[in-house]
């Protein structure tokens, strides 16, 4: 049986890369996909960054956090509304769905007793 010593650096690989995987399966994308998202809202952050950093003629970019911070709840808060309207819709529509069913079985089991009712009437006669 052979030991293997993990050094410090590839514990921290070992536990990012697991860490990143069990997020791109919770996003329902490959690791691949992930890490290619990633990559592009690295850019785009970046690019902010440059650009507000300009805007508020500084070099320094801890003096922008504030706003990057600001923008980061903003985002957040809306993506959270639309994931909690999406749930309410689908569960609007999951109990629209069931409400019309029971109705419609309702009205089938009316229909039902009528035709039988009728029958019973026409075989009296």
């Amino acid at each position: 049986m052979t030991s293997q010593v993990l050094t410090e650096q590839e514990k921290t690989r070992r536990a990012e890369l697991n860490a990143d995987t069990r997020q791109a399966l919770q996003m329902g994308l490959s690791l691949d996909e992930f890490l290619t998202v990633r990559q592009a809202c690295t850019e785009e952050w970046t690019g902010w960054f440059h650009r507000e950093m300009q805007r508020c003629n500084t070099d320094d970019p801890v003096e922008i956090l504030p706003a990057a911070l600001a923008r980061v709840q903003q985002h957040s808060v809306a993506e959270a509304r639309r994931a909690a309207e999406n749930v309410a819709r689908s569960e609007v529509q999951k109990h629209a769905i069931k409400e019309a069913r029971r109705i419609a079985q309702e009205t089938a089991r009316s229909e039902i007793r009528a035709l039988l009712q009728k029958a019973i009437a026409d075989g009296d006669q």
